[in-house]
């Protein structure tokens, strides 16, 4: 009876063990900056972002340029001016250094919606992509591991690297190694 009740006991672990690692399955992880920097959407996202910003600071330029040719003008003929015209250029001058100094903060902030903007749908991609893999391949997590910034995998066997699966998920042949 005792080896019946001990082989039960076994059985009852071994089950239960299959069954939690079944559950938590396997754990992999991928280098999402890597997967970016192989990505033709990000190039294309960064060409996107390239173009905004110098039309922001061919703008800027123009309004820096209007500002010093005044503040030049107003340098030379500042010793000949009533003290009512200098008051209005001084004025006039200070209103243009403030548009400067709007300009310069919203075409910041600008700036970075329209990263936000153009990088999203790739985020989206990328994440349908690691999602897909992770099914195909029996994972139950993929922990990012990035090369920049914290990575949250401070270990992993190269076998659990799935980056290059994703590429290929994404319809990007991964580079040699």
């Amino acid at each position: 009876m005792k080896k019946i009740i001990l082989g039960l006991a076994l059985v009852a672990g071994f089950v239960s063990s299959n069954l939690f690692a079944q559950k938590t399955g396997k754990i992999g992880y991928c280098n999402v900056d890597y997967v970016l920097a192989y990505l033709p959407d990000t190039k294309q996202a960064e060409a996107t972002v390239a173009t905004y910003k110098k039309q922001l600071d061919a703008v800027m330029q123009e309004k820096v340029t209007t500002f010093q040719t005044k503040y030049q003008a107003y340098e030379k003929g500042a010793a000949t001016m009533t003290e009512f015209i200098r008051k209005d250029k001084e004025s006039e001058l200070q209103k243009l250094n403030d548009d400067i100094e709007n300009f310069s903060q919203q075409a910041e902030m600008d700036l970075q919606k329209k990263q936000v903007a153009v990088m999203e749908p790739i985020f989206e991609k990328v994440n349908k992509a690691i999602k897909e893999v992770a099914i195909e391949n029996t994972y139950v997590y993929i922990l990012n591991a990035n090369s920049s910034g914290i990575s949250i995998v401070l270990y992993a066997p190269d076998e659990n690297n799935v980056s290059d699966l994703i590429l290929k998920k994404l319809g990007v042949t991964p580079p040699a190694k």
